[in-house]
């Protein structure tokens, strides 16, 4: 049973019950990012790779049935008071770039994600880069630092940050393995579709 409120999706692009929506989101996307994993040669394509533009509500369900999920598996009580915050909220006070879409010129997240042309906009909208962040918090961190980051999401209690916050560092690689997890997950959570 999912917790997903009845009224979450204001656009209601897919039904929950059905699934039908979901199945095109999910098989496109994952096919997207399991072709950018594929793809060794050169940079990657943005709009192969793009998980944010014009999917922020189906983000918000796919993050909370991750959630949900990871709950699951940790024997946890799936913790409903955080996530009707985000459901609340519009998605641009709720998905995050751990990797901001516009570091400061210069600032701390310079390099992070390669050299070269192309490489901020080949990865900064990709599934392993987004998360969900209780409303308010996702413009307080903005684009500071990734140790910052890293406190903040510790606090909000969500699981779906462990696999970000645990991290040394966040570049491309960290991005891709995430991407990777977040990848099995869908595809075995909606294996029958």
């Amino acid at each position: 049973m999912s917790v997903v409120p009845s009224g979450a999706l204001t656009e209601r692009r897919f039904d929950t019950s059905s699934g039908t929506s979901w199945r095109s989101w999910n098989r496109n996307r994952v096919e997207a990012a399991e072709q950018s994993q594929s793809n060794r040669q050169g940079p990657l394509q943005a709009d192969k790779t793009d998980c944010y533009d014009g999917w922020e509500e189906e983000l918000r369900y796919f993050m909370c049935r991750y959630e949900e999920h990871l709950a699951k598996n940790a024997n946890q009580k799936f913790k409903n008071e955080q996530w009707d915050r985000i459901w609340a909220a519009s998605p641009a006070q709720s998905v995050e770039h751990v990797h901001p879409q516009n570091p400061t010129a210069g600032g701390p997240w310079k390099g992070a994600l390669g050299r070269g042309r192309g490489q901020k906009e080949a990865h900064v909208n990709r599934l392993g880069n987004l998360v969900l962040l209780p409303p308010g918090l996702n413009s307080k961190i903005g684009n500071r630092e990734f140790s910052f980051k890293k406190t903040a999401y510790r606090e909000t209690g969500l699981l779906l940050l462990g696999d970000v916050f645990r991290k040394n560092k966040w570049n491309k690689q960290a991005i891709e393995a995430r991407e990777r997890a977040l990848i099995s997950f869908a595809t075995d959570a909606w294996a029958d579709l």
